[in-house]
């Protein structure tokens, strides 16, 4: 039996999923990101954040061709390590970085100076697997 989420229960899951709030990072080890990813392979030193969005910075939200999604406006996270890098991606935990939520690769790893930011523009999405 296939569980089905409706459209209407999307944009809501997602709201618990991220109360109270969300922590963003930016990974910087080569990590394949994919449905067998945990935390600890984030472990390799050097991530950057976390920054903390509170849930009731999800303003934008919507639901498309049964995809839901919550977004906030944009953050800047900032190299913690004197030397320049590569990021390859961001990851969300929860509030604890006890859970990990999500992960994301950039679609081309960046480069970045030491001390370097980048602005990141937090979301989310969901949808249901299977057909209703």
């Amino acid at each position: 039996m296939n569980l089905i989420h409706p459209d209407a229960t999307l944009v809501p899951n997602l709201l618990r999923l991220a109360t109270p709030s969300l922590n963003y990072h930016i990974f910087v080890g080569d990590v394949a990101c994919d449905r067998n990813t945990v935390l600890a392979d984030f472990g390799g030193g050097g991530n950057w954040g976390p920054v903390n969005v509170p849930v009731a910075s999800f303003t934008l939200t919507g639901v498309a061709a049964h995809k839901g999604t919550i977004v906030a406006p944009p953050i800047t996270l900032t190299d913690p390590v004197p030397s320049a890098g590569t990021a390859y991606g961001y990851y969300v935990t929860d509030e604890t970085d006890a859970i990990l939520i999500a992960c994301a690769r950039f679609d081309t790893p960046i480069p970045f100076l030491a001390g370097g930011s980048l602005n990141l523009i937090p979301i989310l999405g969901d949808s249901s697997a299977y057909a209703s």
